[in-house]
Order: structure tokens, then sequence, then C-alpha cells
């Protein structure tokens, strides 16, 4: 078998750790969300799509991953491999499912059941996204997907395979000679980009190092396949244009610098921890905070954040949890949020979410995770 195990390994590098008070202890969730630059909080739940402004102004398909069947019983989606995938028409909030968007396990990589068939990655926490330009549900995050949506890329064990979407031809681009696999592996105009760490947990709890050499950022040119060293330390997070990444470390988000390897400190919450979410339409960095809630005996507290520029951030959103926050999975790198011209959505137990210029709204009730643009 060749299964991988490698989101305990992204999530040591590019998550903050979750202490007693962090975001994913147990299932309960009282839920108080403040929008930018307001004082007044209410419950999401009681709000309606009908009573949104931002919600009768819609009127698109969103590419969406249910989890009601989930959530119904208690249970709680953390990966938008689970539930149900389809389309949530807004603003009516009628989710449509679609048969093409499952994936199965077959024996030891994720594949769709649409054909052509498109293979993907093993990993404990699978992905799907859609890709518009092809009109397919592809098996990987988004940030693997070519910005033209003709290809992708995904990691088996130490290789990297590309992937043409309209006919499921799988290649191999690179294979590390270490035999390490990459923790993190992004698809830019430019360029297939991937991270060697610098250990990995063997059997036993024993942990493996590759050689030093092989430690770091790589990149494969998109013209003529040249695979070269650009820094020397392991990168993960979020990528924006070609030399930016941005992520969390020792729970303060960081902007690098992949070509001169320069890290700047942009935004920390003292003495929270902190995760990535994602970009929003204009490049802002949107992050949340955790930890516990003042004055209170037990429970958390939740903040999401826009960083727009060093030491600037804007909280939109707030929740106070006795277990876990309802806003769905956060997958940092892999990108949960969706992003297009009306703003950055974000799923939630209690609705679909839109941080757009006028603040943070629902816009419908559906539970679930959006995975692409409102079409």
């Amino acid at each position: 078998m060749r299964r991988i195990f490698l989101f305990s390994v992204i999530v040591v590098i590019v998550l903050a750790s979750c202490g007693p008070a962090g975001p994913a202890s147990s299932r309960s969730a009282s839920v108080s969300p403040s929008v930018p630059a307001a004082a007044a909080t209410g419950s999401p739940a009681s709000a309606s799509a009908s009573q949104n402004p931002a919600a009768s102004s819609l009127a698109c398909e969103i590419p969406f991953v249910s989890s009601s069947e989930i959530t119904n019983r208690g249970d709680r989606i953390y990966s938008t491999g689970q539930g149900t995938a389809g389309f949530l028409k807004l603003p009516e909030g009628t989710f449509r499912p679609d048969p093409n968007g499952a994936v199965v396990l077959l024996p030891d990589q994720y594949h769709t059941v649409a054909t052509p068939v498109l293979t993907g990655q093993y990993d404990t926490a699978p992905d799907r996204w859609w890709d518009d330009a092809a009109q397919r549900w592809l098996p990987v995050a988004n940030q693997q997907i070519a910005p033209d949506g003709a290809s992708y890329v995904y990691r088996l064990g130490p290789e990297i395979h590309l992937v043409t979407v309209a006919t499921g031809a799988d290649r191999v681009m690179f294979r590390q000679p270490s035999g390490f696999v990459a923790v993190w592996l992004v698809y830019r105009p430019d360029a297939v980009y991937f991270s060697i760490n610098d250990n990995y947990k063997g059997g036993g709890g024993s942990i493996k190092s590759p050689p030093p050499d092989q430690v770091g950022l790589w990149k494969i040119d998109a013209a003529g396949g040249r695979v070269h060293r650009l820094v020397s330390s392991p990168v993960a997070g979020l990528m924006a244009g070609e030399t930016t990444v941005w992520s969390v470390d020792n729970d303060s988000l960081v902007q690098k610098d992949v070509v001169s390897g320069k890290t700047d400190s942009w935004f920390s919450d003292p003495g929270r921890g902190m995760q990535l979410l994602g970009m929003d339409p204009v490049g802002n960095p949107l992050v949340w905070t955790y930890g516990a809630a003042p004055g209170a005996a037990q429970g958390g507290l939740l903040k999401m954040w826009r960083i727009t520029g060093p030491n600037a951030a804007l909280s939109f959103y707030s929740e106070t949890y006795g277990g876990v926050p309802s806003v769905l999975g956060v997958n940092s790198q892999r990108g949960p949020v969706a992003v297009d011209s009306h703003g950055a959505w974000f799923g939630a137990t209690t609705g679909l979410y839109l941080l757009d210029a006028g603040g943070f709204h629902r816009v419908a009730q559906a539970a679930g995770i959006p995975v692409g643009p409102c079409q």
C-alpha cells in the first residue's frame, strides 16, 4: 500500500496547535457573531437570508459540499471530501446534489466516479474542488489546480503527478530522489512549487530526516520542467503572486519571500492561537485566532480577521463556543475559503456566509463548505 499519512505533518508545519480552548475539542457551540466596526452581537441562527440585503442581490449557484446529513446526526464536517457535493442556488438557498461530485478510494488513491476518471492523492482528509473552466469536480485542493483549470498536480509518495483534466492523462512530473514526500504542493501560472520537510515521523515514533540538500522549497518551471531549490528551509501556507507565501509561525501571520528568503511578521493576537483561512478577492490574508473566552471558566473565543497591512487588522466575526465553533473545518493551505467577484465565502453549521465590502453576512441556511465561485 502506498498510503501516505501527511495530514498530521502538514498541520504541525502550518497550523498553530490547539490547546484545550482551541476550536476543535467537542461538538456544542453557542454563537455570538460580530461584523466590522460594530459592537452589537446576535445569533447567526436567528438571521434569515431574507433579512439580509446581501442575500437578495445574489443570483448564482455556488459549488458546495453539503454537510446537512452529517450535522443533523450531531457529527461535524472537517474536510471537503466529506458530505455531498453539488450546487447551492442563491438567493433561494436550495441545494442540488451532483452525483458526479462523488470520490472513492480505490484502492489507495482517491478517484472521481465521473469519467474520464481523475485521480488524486490519499490523505486522511481528502479534498474536492469545482473546476469551473472544465466543469468538473477535481479530487484535489484548489491550490493544486492550474489557473486555467486545464490540469492539476498531486503527490503520490515521492512522486509529483500532473493530470490533464480533459482526458485524465496522468504523468510523473518529478520524483523526489530521497524518497520523501512533499508536504506542500501548489500550482501557479509560472511553475509548480513543492516543499520537503526537514524531518518526518516514522514507525514507532521514530524521526526520519532527508539529506540536507533535499530540504526546502522547490520549483518546477512550467517551461521545460527544470527543477531547482529556492530556499533551504521548508515552506507551507498560501501562495500569493509568484514570490510570496503567507503562513503562521509561532501564532503570528508572516509573509515570506521565496526568492530572498526574507520573512516579515504582519499580525498576532497576543496569547491566542492562529490559523490561516485564505485570501480575500484583493489579496488580503484572512485568519482566525482562538483561545479561552475572557472571564469564562471554560469554552473558547474565536475571532476572524482581515489583514490589510502590517499590524493592520479588522475583526469581522467573533464567536464564543463551548466545544467547537460553527465555522467549518480549516484546511489552511488547502483553502476552505472560496473567493470570487462577490467576496470571500465561508461555510458553517449555521449556514453559508459572505464577506464583502459591506461586512459579513449569512446568505443561506444550508450547512456545508463552499468549493468554488458562485456563477
